[in-house]
C-alpha cells in the first residue's frame, strides 16, 4: 500500500509513457477526488493547465524535468497566497470598540429665592 502523495506520484511516473500521460492521470485524479471539495476551482484548473504544459514541455526536450519542478513550485506558492487572500477576505471583519469610560456626573445646583435645585448630567 502506498503510504504517501509523494510514493503514488513516483509509481504514477513509472507506469506512464509520457509526461504528458502522467499529468493527464494526476489532474483526473485530482478532478475526481479534489475538485467537489475544492473552494476555488478557477485555482485547481489553473494548476492542471500549468502542469501539463510543463509536461509537454519537458516531453519536447524544450524543458528539463527539475526546470519543471520549479515552475510548478513557483505557481503553487502563487495559487496558495491567492487562495489564503480569498479566504481572508471571506472572513468577517471584528472591530475591537473600547468600552466607554465611566465619568463622574457634572451636577449644577441652582439657589433662588424659591430655593434651590441640582441638575445632574
Amino acid at each position: 500500500m502506498l503510504r504517501t502523495p509523494n510514493a503514488m506520484l513516483v509509481l504514477l511516473l513509472a507506469n506512464s509513457k509520457t509526461r504528458v500521460d502522467w499529468a493527464r492521470c494526476i489532474n483526473d485524479n485530482e478532478n475526481r477526488i479534489v475538485q467537489p471539495v475544492n473552494p476555488f476551482p478557477d485555482l485547481l484548473n489553473l494548476k492542471q493547465a500549468y502542469r501539463a504544459v510543463l509536461a509537454e514541455k519537458v516531453d519536447n526536450g524544450k524543458m528539463t524535468i527539475d526546470e519543471a519542478k520549479l515552475a510548478m513550485a513557483q505557481l503553487i506558492t502563487e495559487i496558495t497566497t491567492e487562495a489564503e487572500r480569498r479566504l481572508a477576505a471571506r472572513r468577517p471583519i471584528v472591530v475591537s470598540v473600547p468600552a466607554a469610560t465611566p465619568r463622574e456626573p457634572r451636577c449644577v445646583s441652582v439657589a433662588n429665592s424659591a430655593g434651590s435645585s441640582t441638575t445632574c448630567y
